[in-house]
């Protein structure tokens, strides 16, 4: 019955087996030591992706905690503006005062930008002709 027939196909996948690994056996040495070398080598290979892994989370993980600092830095930054904010109302220093004290950092943006762009002109013109 079905005993017989599955103790039949047991015993042929068992020979099919041990004639496969004598079949290996009977390979000459340089084929074997072949196939260590390949084994070896993929060996290595897996150690190197790991370690390029580990080396690219490391990565991930520092640019993570630096982003993370920027936003608190940025966070306090907008506190130390409210508080100076809140004490230059709190010494007196009318609306207008502070909207021309901020247009006047927005000129003054300009002016360096201006100063930075002369500056550039001038090394250029000096190189060119030096």
């Amino acid at each position: 019955g079905k005993g017989v027939e599955h103790h039949r196909y047991n015993e042929q996948l068992n020979m099919r087996n041990r004639e496969e690994l004598l079949s290996n056996a009977g390979l000459s040495y340089n084929q074997r030591r072949s196939n260590m070398t390949e084994m070896d080598t993929l060996v290595d290979e897996s150690r190197s992706l790991e370690h390029s892994s580990n080396v690219l989370g490391d990565i991930i993980s520092q640019g993570s905690a630096s982003l993370s600092s920027l936003v608190d830095q940025k966070n306090r930054m907008k506190g130390v503006k409210r508080v100076i904010l809140d004490m230059a109302t709190t010494l007196g220093v009318s609306n207008s005062t502070m909207r021309i004290i901020e247009r006047r950092d927005v000129v003054d943006k300009y002016i360096v930008y201006a100063g930075m762009g002369i500056t550039v002109v001038v090394i250029w013109i000096l190189y060119r002709w030096l």
